[in-house]
Formats: C-alpha cells, sequence, structure tokens
C-alpha cells in the first residue's frame, strides 16, 4: 500500500541553469538510507531527457550481502505543486553491490521543461515514493555475527542495545503495538533506527546541526508510519528544535555583538591612527614654522645687506658723478680760460704787430696813446 505523503521530496531552483549531475541529501525511508541522482541534461545516450535514479545511501559501508527489494515511482512537479509527470510504477526491484541504484533514464522531456510557463520561477520538484518488501543486510542478516543478540519484545537487538531497548519498552509499552511490519530483518533495522534517533536527541542542543534535525524529523515520521507509537519522542524532537532556534538567537546575538566589538575596535585603532598622524601633522607644521621663521631671518638679512650694498654702491655712483660733473666743469672752465688766454695773446699779438707797424710809418697821436695804453 502506497503512503499519502511522498518518502523524500526534492526542490531544484534555477533548474534551466543545471548542467552537471545532481545529488540530493541521504533521506530515509523503510528504515534504510537514500538518495536521488538527478541528470538535468539527461544521461548518456538520453540527453533529450530527464533522467532520474534512486540510489542506496553508503554501499560500500554495509555488510557483504546487502540487498534492498522496492517498489518506487516519481512524480515531477513545478513551483504551484502542478504535477507535470508521473513515472510508471517500478515493482519489487532489487538493489545490491551490483547495481545500487535504479530509475528512468528517459523519465521526461526535455524539450517540455523548457516550454515557457512550464516551470514556474524555473524551480522543478521531484517527489519519490518508496515501499520497501525486504531489506538484507550482510550474508546471515542485519545483525552482526560479533556481537550477541537479544529478542526483546519481538526485535533482535545487540547486547550492547539491551538496556536501552528494555527502558524503552518500560517506559512506552504501547510504542510498537502497532507496528505492521512482522519482517524481523525489518524490525530489526526500525529498532537500529530508533535507537539513533533517541541517541541523536539526547545530544545537547547547540550540538545539533540543521541537517541532523531534518533527517530526525524525517525518520520520525518514517517510524510513525509504519506503525511506532511516538508521541513522546516527537514532542523531544519539537522541544530540541525550539532549543536549537534559541540556540541559533542566542548565536546570532553573539555573532552580532562580536561583529559590533570588531567594529569599534577596527574604529578604535582607526582613531589612534588619526591622533598619531595629527600629532606628526603637528610636530611638522612646527618644526616647518621654524624652519620658516629661520629662512625669513635669514632673507631679511640678505634684504638688509642687500639694500645696503645698494646704498653704497648708489652713494659711490652719486659721488662718482657729481665728481664727474666737478671734473667736467673744470675742465671746461680750464679750456675756456686757455681759449680765452689764447685770444688774448692773439689780440696782443695783433696789437704788437700794429704798433711796430705805427711806429714805423710814424702814425697819428691815437696809435701813441694806444701805445701808451697798451704800455
Amino acid at each position: 500500500m502506497w503512503k499519502q505523503k511522498p518518502s523524500f521530496r526534492f526542490e531544484i531552483d534555477n533548474f534551466s541553469e543545471q548542467k552537471d549531475r545532481i545529488l540530493s541529501k541521504i533521506f530515509v525511508a523503510g528504515g534504510c538510507e537514500w538518495y536521488l541522482y538527478v541528470y538535468p541534461k539527461g544521461r548518456y545516450l538520453a540527453d533529450d531527457h530527464f533522467s532520474l535514479y534512486l540510489h542506496v545511501a553508503n554501499p560500500t559501508m554495509l555488510p557483504t550481502g546487502w540487498k534492498r527489494n522496492v517498489s518506487l515511482y516519481f512524480t515531477l512537479l513545478n513551483q504551484s505543486d502542478k504535477e507535470l509527470c508521473r513515472s510508471n510504477i517500478a515493482r519489487c526491484q532489487v538493489l545490491d553491490v551490483k547495481g545500487p541504484s535504479w530509475g528512468f533514464s528517459k523519465l521526461f522531456p526535455l524539450s517540455k521543461l523548457q516550454e515557457n510557463g512550464v516551470l514556474e520561477k524555473d524551480r522543478l520538484i521531484i517527489e519519490v515514493y518508496i515501499n520497501l518488501i525486504e531489506a538484507v543486510d550482510g550474508e546471515s542478516g542485519y545483525v552482526s555475527k560479533k556481537e550477541e543478540t537479544m529478542n526483546i519484545n519481538g526485535f533482535k537487538v545487540l547486547a550492547s542495545q539491551i538496556t536501552l531497548v528494555r527502558n524503552i519498552f518500560e517506559e512506552h509499552p504501547d510504542i510498537a503495538v502497532g507496528l505492521k511490519s512482522k519482517n524481523e530483518v525489518l524490525k530489526t533495522a526500525y529498532m537500529n533506527v530508533l535507537i539513533g534517533l533517541i541517541n541523536t536527541l539526547n545530544k545537547p542542543s547547540h550540538n545539533h546541526a540543521e541537517t541532523e534535525l531534518t533527517k530526525a524529523d524525517s525518520e520520525l515520521s518514517e517510524l510513525e508510519e509504519v506503525g511506532f507509537k511516538l508521541d513522546w519522542l516527537k514532542s523531544k524532537l519539537e522541544e530540541v528544535v525550539l532549543e536549537r532556534k534559541k540556540a541559533d538567537v542566542y548565536g546570532n546575538t553573539v555573532m552580532q555583538l562580536e561583529e559590533r566589538v570588531k567594529n569599534l575596535e577596527q574604529m578604535e585603532n582607526k582613531m589612534k591612527r588619526k591622533i598619531v598622524e595629527c600629532f606628526l601633522d603637528r610636530k611638522k607644521a612646527k618644526d616647518d614654522g621654524s624652519r620658516v621663521q629661520t629662512l625669513e631671518k635669514r632673507v631679511n638679512y640678505l634684504e638688509a645687506v642687500d639694500s645696503s650694498s645698494r646704498m653704497d654702491c648708489l652713494t659711490l655712483k652719486s659721488k662718482s658723478l657729481e665728481k664727474k660733473k666737478v671734473d667736467d666743469a673744470d675742465g671746461s672752465r680750464v679750456q675756456q680760460l686757455e681759449e680765452n688766454v689764447k685770444n688774448l695773446e692773439v689780440i696782443v699779438f695783433d696789437l704788437k704787430a700794429k704798433l711796430e707797424e705805427g711806429k714805423e710809418k710814424t702814425s697819428c697821436d691815437g696809435f701813441l696813446l694806444v701805445d701808451d695804453e697798451v704800455a
């Protein structure tokens, strides 16, 4: 009989951009672990179709001789949960070490997935429905040969698990009253899943990863579907999830405070650098001011010396010019006097010549008077 809800739901965002194969996270169905193997662009010779496979998780870790006998089918949906495709039901498929997976290489034409409006927001949703018929772990069954086992209320458990299983039945005597399967291997597998789930939820809440709690929720749902009565464990899971959320809130608060402290430390370091820079700038400005004052004094001194030198030069030039003027004036006067002397000498020479000429001709008294005056 098929379940009303899928064994697992896998959502792929940005589907049109996906090229390489995609692996889902590991999930539990029928007390066994599985994952989906998706080929968004098809596999091998089926590159024009969407390919999808169910794969047994960690097959190399299982004992020699393991096998899973299942019936399954897949559905493809869009963002609005509108069914795009439903595969045929694969009945009684045996998965083992030789063939740990089974699926459809040509589940749905890619051309139809690529049609406009088929995939809303480019999201594809995959649902797988699994009906586990038989599970065998090892040639002699699920139980290890290295450890003794004991039958407790129809469940074969390891010696190391006896105390825990007894406590479970003592505290919850009706836990397995509604169990549907009578297969010893399956019942043992279910009990081991239950024990693992209890151990997970008994850990401190801050040690729980989100994926671990998601897996725990999936395992709990699976165990309830096969007939286990686990209201008490469901309440425990809810408490753990709540504590985890509180831890996340606290952790986020701590992270925010740490971030603020980090920012404040950065601001403090920045302010310190600014203060040092201001101090150095002031020191530099002070040093530059002293240098400027020294240079100004030197410039003023040089300007004073230059001004004094210029004044001396001007004075010397002035004196030189005055002297030159005096010398030039004296020279001109001397030349004038010399010229006058020459003129006078010429006149005297001429007068003497005329006097001599007058004497020779016995000139008039005017000439003698002149001669007397000259004499």
